[in-house]
């Protein structure tokens, strides 16, 4: 069995027409999930949302400590340490 997506966007009805324009991208077959992320990002394109050739949206995990350009390896150290102890 194949499962089906579909994202959508609806704008206010007009004032004098009542009417609305939508916005409907379907899926229709299984994807990964970087897959359905760029899907996603597809639709949001189709929406009006601008992003740069470069630009993608992905999953992050929040509880990885990114070091700055800023730590020195010493620094870098200390904080790998914190981050090891409240992950063990």
């Amino acid at each position: 069995m194949t499962k089906q997506y579909t994202f959508s966007a609806h704008s206010t009805p007009g004032l004098f027409s009542g009417q609305s324009d939508g916005i409907e991208y379907t899926i229709h077959e299984e994807k990964t999930r970087d897959e359905m992320l760029e899907s996603f990002r597809n639709f949001l394109i189709a929406t009006g949302y601008q992003f740069k050739l470069t630009e993608t949206i992905q999953v992050v995990d929040e509880d990885w400590y990114e070091p700055s350009l800023s730590l020195d390896e010493g620094e870098f150290q200390i904080e790998f340490e914190k981050w090891r102890q409240n992950n063990d």
